[in-house]
């Protein structure tokens, strides 16, 4: 802080990334990532912005994976399926020296079935601050397929695996984990 009483506080983890990735931040960059921040924790849905090259993959969806992931917190980071492999070496390389966090890539469509070990790599993900990248197509394809075996499971008439409720219950158990974690949409 300043002496006077002006005090001007630092956010190490701003510093940490100048330092590992030997840029400067700019003043809106980290105005943006705060506001986003602020959002996050009042619970607030925010849309913001950014002309090409303002760093929103390199720079902004990277910090907030950093100061969202908690500890309790899901970060689910989606983008288009052009941009998947790239975020998933901009966040590796990010994550990978000083600040070390694990990057998972979540893949589903209609003819996949959910299985209780990805859940259980999602709930490690939230409880060791990872991050988790998917497209729209894969949080569409779960909800739809949740729709599509609820109303199996609903109709008596229906012929149903006796798996099926286990897999309902493990598609309810991601879509809460979504539900209550934060999505960062590039």
């Amino acid at each position: 802080g300043k002496p006077g009483g002006l005090g001007l506080t630092y956010d190490p983890r701003f510093l940490l990334f100048e330092f590992t990735h030997n840029i400067v931040l700019r003043k809106e960059q980290v105005i943006l990532i705060r506001e986003f921040v602020g959002a996050m924790r009042g619970g607030q849905p925010m849309v913001k912005q950014m002309l090409m090259g303002g760093g929103k993959t390199t720079v902004v969806g990277p910090m907030l994976a950093l100061m969202l992931g908690d500890g309790d917190t899901l970060v689910l980071q989606t983008m288009p399926p052009a941009l998947l492999e790239q975020s998933k070496a901009t966040l590796r390389a990010t994550f990978s020296s000083i600040v070390r966090k694990r990057v998972f890539t979540l893949s589903f469509d209609r003819g996949s079935e959910m299985r209780w070990e990805t859940v259980d790599k999602l709930l490690s993900a939230a409880r060791n601050r990872g991050v988790v990248l998917c497209t729209a197509s894969t949080i569409k394809s779960l909800q739809l397929k949740l729709l599509e075996k609820m109303d199996v499971l609903r109709d008596a008439r229906r012929k149903h695996h006796p798996d099926m409720e286990r897999d309902v219950r493990a598609i309810a158990e991601v879509l809460r984990l979504f539900q209550k974690g934060c999505l960062i949409m590039d």
